[in-house]
Order: structure tokens, then C-alpha cells, then sequence
């Protein structure tokens, strides 16, 4: 049996260091040695209590995230992701150099032993900077993302609670300049009950790393409210007169109409939005701008960006103009059917006063004269003219009288 076992104990040799070979470029031709940079993996810190305390805290100023490079054979690296490795700086083996705080970071890949090696990356290391520990308290604002159904808008927001310490690393909470709570509201037409996270914003309206910062709340409860809309019509309106000679030509505005939104009982209510602008002793144009939110009644909400009417009051010197009256066309009021007037034949002067397009189109008849006859006394009579003009910017200058002549009739 010895001799058969030790028969050809060369060859023997041989053939199993050839067989070892042959298997080494085999696997090494089928499943090679290759590399593959691990991007963007989160440094997990090991015992940051030792450095933290109530007063003081730290912040990480580089090698948050890190790259790095490993070998392993194809069948294995094809596979591999960053969650098969283990980044660690543990701040127990932290090196303090001046003002420099660094900790060496440990990567490995507990599942897989020698058989995945770090090429590249290997020794890097943590960067971080002590600072003092600072808390202030913030006004949740809350902000609706997204459009509601049509028709709708939204009323009034609750939060709760309203207020919110931050507790954090100073110069993180030094650079907060808002702290709010986002609220999807798409397609919503109903009241919204919602829990939702906090968040911190700079001053350029930019979401801040909120990982170091501690919230005295860490939910929100909002309610927003839901109410309907409603396109009004604005009318804009004026009160007193201009300085005497002066009128005006013409009232423009803009916007014409608004969108506003409310209660349903509310809505029924309102129809058009009524301001009214003081002229009183004007002798020149009024540009001005009035804001629509004070006008409007309570319960009642502005929707959009137009906050203001823009109006614009054209006012004008009013020009003259001279009529010739005949005493037939003096209308005659509060005449008795039992007496006769005599007004003779002698023509009376009118001088009316307004804006030059009023009097272009003026006329004696669109003045409709008249005398008042209601405390008359049989015999002669000095009454003022008075005018029955439709248009208000029509003013009558002079204090034209008519003589008039009363007797009573007989049958």
C-alpha cells in the first residue's frame, strides 16, 4: 500500500502544483482583481459625549461625508454599496493642534474580512470645531406648498405651538432666520389637521442641517383653514368739492375687480368693494393709492397680489359761458291754477361756470330755468332764476332775477 502512495511521488507533486496554477489563472481570468470608489458615506461618530457638554458642543468643518477607493474580486465588487462599510472617527482618539481638532476616520467592511482592501482614502481624517451652545426661540411660520382646489383659498393658519426654542452650535443658530413648518395643501377645499416636522431657514431661503440642532418640540400641530372665493367689483367714490372754480373731469382707477374669499354667509354680503376719496378744496390732480384690505368687512379676505387701488382724480379749472335767456323759457313752480304771471319780453343773461367738454355740449334747454312761485304776492314780484341742470359741475355765476308781474283770474 506504502509503495503505491509513494509510486511516482513527483509527478505526483507536480500534477497538484500545476492543478493549483491552472485554478489561480483561471480565477484570476474569470473573477480578476478590480477597484471601485465608495462616494458620499456618512461618518458615524463614536463618542461625541466626550467633548459635548451643556455648554459646549462641536461642529463638524470637514470630512463629514468621505470618498474612498477599494479592491476586491469582480464578483464581489460588483455588489459592494455603502452600506457594506463601517466609517467611523471615534472622538476618543481626537488630536487638538492650536485651533485645529482632528480625528482619524476607520474604514472598514465587516462582512467580507481581507477579502476587500482600502486602496485609497485610508487616512483621511475629521475636521472639527469647538463651539459655545446657544438657544433661542423662533415663531413657527407655516407655508402652504402646492395650489388648493379652485375656487378656494386659505384662511386663517394655526400653529401649535406658535413658539419653538432651538438648542445647537452658536454660529448654526446665530445664522437661522426662520423657522417653519410646510404644509402640502394640493387640490385641498376642506379644513387641514396636520402633525408636521419642523425646519430651520437662512436668510437666503435655504434649508439649514438641522442634525445638530435640538427642537424643544419636534412636531407641529397646523390647521388651516379653507374658504371660498369670490370676484368683486371695486368703485371708487368721492366726498366734498373742489376749491371753488375747479371740478372734476374725469375718476380712473385700477383694479376694476378683485378676488376676495370668505364664509359663505359672508361671501352673500359683499357685491362690490366701496372707497371713497376726499376732494375737498382740490385745485390739482390726486394721484394716489389706497390699500383694498382696509376697506374690506370682517371675515372678509383679499386674495392675490393686488394689496391697492391705484386712482388717479383728473382735476380742472372750469371755464365760462354766457347764455341769453327769453322770459318763455323760464319754467314757472309751485304755480297756482287760479293766477296769471306776466314775466314782459325783456331777455335775461345767464353766466354758467364747468369744464370746457360740460359746456361744449351745454345748452339753455339742457339748463331747464325756472322761478320758484310759492310765496308769491299778487302784483310785482323780483324772484331769482334757478337751474334744473342734470350735470353736477354745471354752476350758475351770476344772480340773474326775473320781474314778474301776478294777478289773480276770474271767472
Amino acid at each position: 500500500m506504502k509503495e503505491k502512495l509513494t509510486r511516482n511521488i513527483g509527478l505526483k507533486i507536480l500534477s497538484v502544483i500545476l492543478a493549483s496554477v491552472l485554478w489561480l489563472v483561471i480565477t484570476n481570468i474569470d473573477n480578476p482583481l478590480e477597484s471601485k470608489s465608495i462616494r458620499d458615506v456618512k461618518v458615524q461618530i463614536l463618542n461625541e459625549n466626550s467633548i459635548k457638554s451643556d455648554e459646549r458642543t462641536y461642529v463638524v468643518i470637514e470630512n463629514d461625508y468621505i470618498d474612498f477607493t477599494v479592491r476586491a474580486r469582480r464578483s464581489i465588487k460588483d455588489d459592494l454599496t455603502a452600506r457594506d462599510f463601517k466609517v467611523t472617527a471615534d472622538f476618543h482618539e481626537l488630536t487638538e493642534l492650536a485651533d485645529v481638532i482632528t480625528v482619524p476616520i476607520k474604514i472598514s467592511a465587516p462582512g467580507y474580512g481581507d477579502e476587500v482592501v482600502i486602496t485609497d482614502g485610508e487616512d483621511q481624517k475629521m475636521k472639527i470645531r469647538l463651539e459655545d451652545v446657544k438657544e433661542e426661540s423662533f415663531k413657527v411660520n407655516i407655508v402652504p406648498r402646492g395650489e388648493v382646489a379652485e375656487g378656494f383659498h386659505i384662511g386663517e393658519k394655526k400653529a401649535s405651538p406658535n413658539l419653538i426654542n432651538v438648542k445647537g452650535p452658536k454660529n448654526i443658530v446665530e445664522n437661522i432666520d426662520q423657522l417653519i413648518v410646510e404644509v402640502d395643501v394640493t387640490d385641498a377645499s376642506t379644513l387641514i389637521n396636520r402633525l408636521e416636522r419642523p425646519k430651520v431657514i437662512d436668510e437666503d431661503g435655504n434649508e439649514m442641517d438641522a442634525s445638530k440642532l435640538s427642537f424643544s418640540e419636534n412636531y407641529v400641530a397646523v390647521e388651516l383653514d379653507m374658504l371660498k372665493t369670490k370676484t368683486v367689483t371695486v368703485e371708487v367714490k368721492t366726498t366734498g368739492d373742489p376749491q371753488y372754480g375747479y371740478g372734476i373731469s374725469k375718476i380712473e382707477y385700477d383694479p376694476t375687480t378683485v378676488l376676495v374669499a370668505g364664509k359663505d354667509y359672508d361671501l352673500r354680503d359683499i357685491s362690490k368693494i366701496t372707497i371713497v376719496e376726499d376732494v375737498s378744496g382740490a385745485s390739482d390732480s390726486i394721484a394716489t393709492e389706497r390699500d383694498i384690505r382696509k376697506e374690506l368687512p370682517e371675515g372678509i379676505l383679499l386674495v392675490g397680489e393686488d394689496e391697492s387701488v391705484a386712482i388717479n382724480i383728473l382735476v380742472e379749472k372750469m371755464d365760462t359761458k354766457e347764455f341769453t335767456l327769453q322770459p318763455n323759457e323760464i319754467d314757472l313752480v309751485n304755480k297756482s291754477d287760479n293766477i296769471n304771471v306776466f314775466m314782459g319780453s325783456t331777455p335775461i343773461k345767464v353766466t354758467v361756470m364747468g369744464l370746457s367738454a360740460d359746456l361744449d355740449e351745454l345748452s339753455i334747454t339742457a339748463l331747464r330755468p325756472y322761478i320758484d312761485l310759492e310765496t308769491y304776492r299778487v302784483g310785482s314780484n323780483t324772484i331769482d332764476l334757478k337751474l334744473k341742470n342734470t350735470k353736477d359741475n354745471i354752476v350758475l355765476v351770476n344772480k340773474p332775477v326775473v320781474n314778474c308781474y301776478v294777478t289773480y283770474k276770474y271767472s
